[in-house]
């Protein structure tokens, strides 16, 4: 009973927060559109923030873009913002792909194997979304540096989803050797 409304409980999780990464990436591409048309608007709100706490730094999955004020714009640089939101739209879509595989492959494991080889794909896109993320993230920081100027703006990446995805890897090619082992039995009995 315990193990049924465990997997219940994390199919629905996953889905929501597949959702809830999809919302998140939409509104930041949204944003970054926003930024456009709406530039004075944008900077002067994100100079405002600024101003207020020193600089402002956003992050999203280890990717992190430190804003701080410009002294030739008298603002802060729309050109770092906007490559911040691009590369966090992009990293919150991974990480809902991640979510949506994860969801499929508890729905398919329902009473049955998870040897499947449905399940190792998508294990496999689990570890190559994981890896895309800080791959993202540093074409980002390199970007913000050659677009901003070098040492005017802070960007950094974290390793962590690299280590995820490695591993989510390597998973996937101990889920093929059940699979085979799996079939080499059934073909015993």
């Amino acid at each position: 009973m315990n193990e049924k409304w465990f997997d219940t409980a994390a199919r629905v999780g996953a889905r929501i927060i597949e959702l809830l990464h999809w919302i998140a990436a939409a509104t930041l591409a949204a944003l970054l559109i926003f930024s456009f048309f709406f530039a004075q608007d944008i900077g002067a709100v994100l100079a405002e923030g600024v101003a207020k706490a020193g600089s402002e730094e956003l992050a999203s999955y280890g990717f992190r873009v430190a804003l701080v004020v410009d002294d030739a714009a008298r603002g802060v640089s729309l050109a770092a913002f906007r490559l911040f939101l691009g590369g966090a739209a992009i990293t919150l879509s991974l990480m809902a792909m991640v979510f949506r595989n994860v969801y499929l492959i508890l729905r398919n494991t329902r009473g049955g194997t998870p040897f499947v080889p449905d399940n190792i794909r998508m294990l496999r896109e689990i570890g190559w979304f994981s890896i895309a993320q800080p791959a993202v993230g540093l074409v980002v920081s390199v970007l913000v540096q050659l677009t901003c100027g070098i040492g005017r703006v802070d960007a950094s990446v974290d390793i962590d989803s690299l280590i995820i995805g490695l591993l989510a890897l390597c998973l996937t090619r101990v889920f093929a050797r059940g699979m085979q082992l799996e079939r080499d039995t059934e073909g015993l009995l």
